[in-house]
């Protein structure tokens, strides 16, 4: 076992006419095993599993644009723009705010 750390930093556009833009650009990108002096086999392949498996703007989300489009106390909805994620979307909501997780899942079902 172990972690699989993607650390980034971020800046908000300088752009007055969309101040919610955030840039990301990654620092470093860092594979720890547990324990330490366990390490993988084949470290490439490991690396190349997470790949498949995580979705691409998180495995390496250098150089993506990133606007705020919606936001309240719960739930914060944010748009990947620029040639990599252009239009992916993700829907961030607080673990304590149970009536919008709840209507959220009963959606999803439904879909089905």
């Amino acid at each position: 076992s172990g972690v699989f750390e993607v650390k980034c930093a971020y800046n908000f556009s300088e752009v007055p006419s969309v101040p919610t833009r955030m840039i990301i650009e990654i620092e470093e990108m860092r594979l720890t095993c547990k324990p330490v002096t366990k390490t993988p086999k084949d470290p490439q392949r490991l690396v190349a599993c997470l790949q498949a498996a995580l979705p691409r703007e998180f495995f390496d989300p250098n150089e993506a644009l990133i606007d705020t489009t919606y936001m309240d106390p719960n739930v914060r909805v944010v748009c990947f723009l620029g040639m990599r994620f252009a239009g992916v979307r993700h829907v961030y909501v607080r673990e304590s705010c149970d009536e919008l997780t709840a209507a959220l899942s009963s959606s999803e079902s439904s879909e089905d």
